[in-house]
């Protein structure tokens, strides 16, 4: 088995940007970009978890406007 590919979070950007042509789709820029669709999909639609990480680190708690 292959050793575990890393990809830098522009290249999973623009690999995302590429499913918004019309016509595409996840299977064949997967299948362009050498991956499974499965991980593209992933990509896509990141799990809840990571999602809520994701705003955590756009917007850290400390930094937030405290509630009314």
């Amino acid at each position: 088995m292959g050793a575990r590919r890393t990809f830098s979070a522009e290249y999973k950007r623009e690999a995302v940007a590429m499913l918004d042509a019309p016509g595409v789709t996840v299977s064949q820029i997967a299948a362009d970009l050498g991956m499974g669709a499965n991980v593209l999909g992933r990509w896509q639609h990141p799990s809840p978890g990571k999602r809520i990480l994701q705003m955590e680190c756009i917007n850290p708690p400390h930094q937030r406007e405290p509630p009314l």
